[in-house]
């Protein structure tokens, strides 16, 4: 690994996961689980350490792998597509259930 400074990862909903770059720009965890790595906790992430201070948006998680006796996960910006389409699916929900309630 090219950098074993340890550092914690907030997400949106304020879970926070100790994490170790793995060099490669993905990361390493022992406590990281799919269900905290959703859609919406992912949409702002706090990633600080002693040397590091970055902030991510619209994040999308491809995946979680088995790494060295601890997990590995894929973190990657979101792209213009897939937030339009969020928007959208936000957007046709909302219709859909004012309809309902017009219709009633």
């Amino acid at each position: 690994m090219a950098n074993e400074e340890k550092l914690t990862m907030v997400l949106a909903d304020g879970t926070s996961i100790e994490v170790t770059p793995d060099g490669s720009g993905n990361w390493l965890s022992d406590n990281v689980q799919a269900s905290m790595l959703t859609s919406e906790n992912l949409r702002k992430i706090y990633i600080t350490g002693e040397k590091t201070e970055i902030q991510l948006e619209n994040q999308v998680c491809e995946g979680i792998y088995p790494y060295m006796g601890t997990f590995g996960f894929c973190l990657r910006d979101k792209t213009p597509e897939e937030i339009i389409q969020e928007t959208l699916d936000i957007y046709a929900g909302a219709i859909a259930e004012l309809a309902e309630m017009i219709g009633g």
